[in-house]
């Protein structure tokens, strides 16, 4: 006890309050020893001044504690929740992150797959390898749902190659307007030799009068459709319905240039006010027979 109060007087912000308010009691003891009973009514005026001004600032200072201390209490809570925030942020990160190489690692996955698909098709123009790429390029809408077209030998008769069903290839052979002129059908395991000769009595020669070459046109335009639908090619392509030669596209979304990031777009390409071949064939870029070709197409097939 006698060590607590030696400590307790030792440290002088509890030791000066107490000393003052010793000499203070000292201080009016003598006043009232001097003066007597007169000293009465001025010391108690001053008491009444001092607690006057004292209780206020207690209350003041209290009340300035209290906030402070709620302060403290709301940083301390902040302070929590930017802790709480940071580890939500980073970990949100590692999963964006995560996703990010996942996706990189399925989009390069899917770009093997392809390219395997499309060199199978190259070496064995089968009814596998075909379907194979058909599929591919369906899965990312790079061709029309109707199919996608290509020239028979040099006349106008085309092959329309529908996306694969459940079961058969259903290719028809259509006239370059898409009239139609046989529904033909390819079955899984016959190779190339099975739809020649189908194509061939459709189009009424000998299957040598034929060239079988539209088979690796056919590979070769899903292909550019292919990377025209997943950012491969400078320009991007719609659904694709023919590409009659090396400028132009014919989409289900309108007219595609190959060289350059140039659009018709269906509607204005069916505007029978606008006359395109003569407006094309002012651009120095544009070699006109290849454009009325493909405008041709694109206007029987759209229409």
């Amino acid at each position: 006890m006698i060590r607590k109060l030696r400590d307790t007087f030792r440290d002088p912000t509890t030791a000066l309050p107490v000393l003052g308010t010793v000499i203070g009691l000292a201080l009016v003891g003598a006043g009232w020893v001097i003066q007597g009973s007169s000293y009465v009514p001025g010391l108690l005026q001053q008491f009444g001044s001092a607690l006057v001004m004292l209780v206020p600032l207690l209350y003041l200072g209290n009340l300035l504690e209290k906030r402070m201390r709620r302060t403290e209490e709301q940083a301390r809570a902040i302070s929590h929740d930017l802790a709480r925030v940071r580890s939500d942020v980073a970990a949100t990160a590692a999963m964006v992150d995560a996703l990010r190489a996942t996706n990189r690692d399925d989009v390069e996955r899917s770009a093997q797959q392809r390219s395997d698909a499309f060199a199978d098709a190259r070496r064995s123009l089968s009814y596998g390898a075909v379907a194979r790429v058909l599929a591919e390029a369906a899965a990312i809408s790079a061709v029309a749902p109707a199919g996608l077209r290509v020239r028979l030998g040099r006349g106008d008769a085309r092959l329309r190659m529908p996306p694969p069903g459940d079961g058969d290839l259903r290719p028809t052979v259509e006239r370059a307007g898409g009239e139609p002129i046989a529904v033909l059908t390819w079955r899984p395991g016959e190779d190339a030799g099975a739809l020649h000769e189908r194509v061939s009595a459709a189009v009424g020669v000998e299957p040598g009068d034929l060239a079988d070459a539209y088979l690796h046109t056919l590979v070769e335009a899903l292909r550019t459709a292919v990377a025209g639908n997943t950012g491969e090619l400078p320009v991007s392509l719609g659904p694709v319905l023919e590409i009659p030669n090396d400028e132009w596209v014919v989409a289900a979304d309108g007219l595609h240039c190959l060289k350059r990031p140039y659009d018709i777009s269906r509607e204005r390409l069916l505007d029978r006010r606008e006359d395109w071949p003569r407006y094309m064939g002012d651009k120095d870029w544009v070699t006109p027979p290849k454009f009325a070709e493909a405008y041709d197409v694109a206007v029987a097939l759209l229409s």
